[in-house]
């Protein structure tokens, strides 16, 4: 098991590789938004579909639903008490849950790249280990827009080729169309991986963005890996898989 994911490990810093879980037909419609109501996208490019949403709130209480054929998915949030956590498990054998946040109602998109701005918002810490806690204290809205900026400022290029402003634009909150376009481009030029404490991201050629480990560091990590290192979590998301 080690070694398959060394090999994956490598192979994001090598040969490229990626793409979007799910299928269906192009979306033609944006989640909904209101008062009571969280709803977002859930895609790595392509839309997750009828992927298993669960959402946790700060006492730990849960709910779930499925993702409809867009990646869209929605709760009406009753008692639920923010900060909250969301996870997405795809129908796809192999693939790692996704993550997001949110801090009041509306929207909350789930990504390879809000699973990496929790990440960065809780410390640098395994997003599902904080998920499976139910500490999230972490989760305020200043270490979420810190989080941000620091996701977004190394995809400036990318942002820009599809028409939008990194400063403006938020991972979770801004509402997309899982269509190929837009927001939804970028999801499918990159991918994301997170190790331990690390992270790296890299385009759609294979080739490593300045985030997180070296190549020499990353060789290092996915051979102490095979040793018995914990690397804890992986995301292979983006680029065309």
């Amino acid at each position: 098991c080690f070694g398959l994911l060394g090999l994956a490990l490598l192979t994001a810093c090598g040969q490229g590789g990626g793409g979007g879980a799910g299928g269906g037909t192009s979306p033609s419609s944006q989640p909904t938004t209101g008062g009571t109501v969280l709803s977002g996208t859930a895609a790595t490019g392509a839309p997750i579909v009828a992927g298993t949403v669960t959402l946790k709130d700060s006492v730990g209480a849960t709910a779930g639903t499925i993702t409809d054929d867009f990646g869209n998915y929605s709760f009406g949030l009753g008692a639920m008490r923010f900060p909250l956590m969301l996870k997405v498990e795809t129908n796809i054998a192999g693939t790692t849950p996704l993550f997001s946040a949110a801090l009041n109602s509306g929207v909350a998109n789930i990504t390879p790249l809000t699973t990496l701005q929790v990440f960065e918002a809780v410390g640098r810490t395994d997003p599902s280990e904080i998920y499976n806690s139910g500490d999230f204290a972490k989760l305020r809205k200043s270490s979420l827009d810190q989080a941000k900026s620091t996701v977004t400022s190394h995809l400036t290029a990318q942002y820009a080729a599809n028409g939008l402003d990194h400063l403006t634009h938020d991972l979770i909150t801004s509402p997309f169309v899982a269509n190929h376009t837009g927001a939804d481009a970028i999801l499918d030029q990159i991918n994301v991986a997170i190790i331990e404490k690390e992270a790296i991201i890299t385009d759609s050629k294979g080739q490593c963005f300045l985030y997180g480990p070296t190549p020499e560091n990353l060789m290092t990590l996915a051979i102490n890996g095979i040793d018995g290192l914990n690397l804890n979590y992986l995301v292979n998301f983006g680029a065309g898989m």
